[in-house]
């Protein structure tokens, strides 16, 4: 295999390489509480799994349908707070407020899709973000449901099954169980008939109409089934932390979760929950560099750019042939 052939198909095997190490990562990660006895370790873990377990669901919308959603953090910000409400004011038990949750979230991201029959591209990524603003809005100045803007306290213990999360290794389990049955949910879903639909209304609306496809029903169905399942894990995250507030759903969740899937590889499954993984225990491990996450985040996008977009090998071929054109003149 020649230098050039390499670079050409480095893509395609590193794909298919993370597509075979994130599912026997995930099988993995259950011996992760018998190597890590530091609770405050686990919980790092914990939060990992958890980030990636919001952003496989956006695969669906953002990778198979090319809708640009910047509302994502919203819907998982929606689960959180209905689960929160439900089980804290009301005495609701988890099950029922997990399902109530994916509900809440999943009609949210129902309505959204409704934009998209109306605004494609840059117009419905402003509408998204509009979204994301006023729900931002409504969650810091709603006192008497949300709490306002210093958050939600008061979450009382919570358990599945009778399992409880405010056990560090039982609640890192949980939340490595629901990555796992949404990470084998997805890949069904993506590569199923389902998912091959989805692509084809990304790249050709009208293709799709010629075959009998109804591109706003696929459409509606990935953000409402993405969006029902970020609910799930908004529901997680607030049994494992029981604390929340408005600044942790805001833009910037938004946009780091829509990143995480654009460095992964738009529609791959498995890149999108390694690239949440790695960059969460990075910045949870190293402090230091925290002020620095999105420019990083930046630079990953660059880098995933000039190797998707073909530009490295472009330039190794200039290079080869400048080399191979001096060669022949000496």
């Amino acid at each position: 295999m020649t230098s050039l052939t390499a670079i050409r198909t480095l893509p395609r095997r590193a794909s298919g390489a993370v597509g075979v190490a994130v599912p026997l990562a995930i099988a993995a990660g259950f011996l992760i509480p018998l190597v890590v006895t530091s609770p405050f370790q686990l919980q790092i873990y914990t939060l990992a799994v958890l980030n990636a377990a919001a952003v496989a669901p956006l695969v669906l919308s953002l990778g198979y349908t090319g809708l640009l959603n910047l509302s994502h953090g919203t819907f998982y910000g929606l689960g959180a707070y209905t689960t929160a409400i439900l089980v804290t004011d009301h005495g609701w038990p988890f099950e029922a407020a997990a399902l109530a949750a994916a509900v809440v979230a999943g009609l949210g991201g129902g309505l959204l899709s409704l934009a998209s029959a109306r605004v494609r591209g840059d117009y419905f990524v402003l509408v998204s973000l509009g979204l994301t603003i006023a729900m931002a809005q409504l969650l810091a100045n709603l006192p008497d449901l949300t709490r306002g803007r210093e958050g939600f306290f008061g979450i009382p213990q919570l358990d599945l099954f009778g399992l409880s999360f405010s056990e560090p290794v039982t609640g890192f389990y949980l939340c490595l169980a629901l990555l796992a049955v949404l990470y084998l949910f997805l890949h069904r879903v993506i590569s199923g008939f389902l998912g091959r639909t989805m692509l084809v209304v990304r790249y050709d609306d009208v293709a799709a109409r010629s075959m009998g496809i109804r591109p706003l029903a696929v459409r509606a169905t990935a953000m409402v089934v993405g969006s029902a399942l970020v609910g799930v894990a908004g529901s997680f995250l607030v049994a494992t932390v029981q604390f929340i507030s408005p600044a942790d759903f805001g833009f910037d969740a938004s946009f780091m979760l829509s990143l995480y899937v654009i460095i992964g590889g738009m529609a791959s499954l498995p890149g999108a929950v390694a690239v949440a993984v790695v960059f969460t225990l990075l910045n949870e491990q190293f402090r230091g560099i925290s002020d620095y996450s999105v420019g990083l985040v930046g630079l990953a996008v660059l880098v995933a750019v000039f190797i998707r977009g073909k530009v490295l090998r472009d330039l190794f071929h200039s290079w080869r042939a400048h080399q191979e054109g001096r060669a022949t003149d000496a």
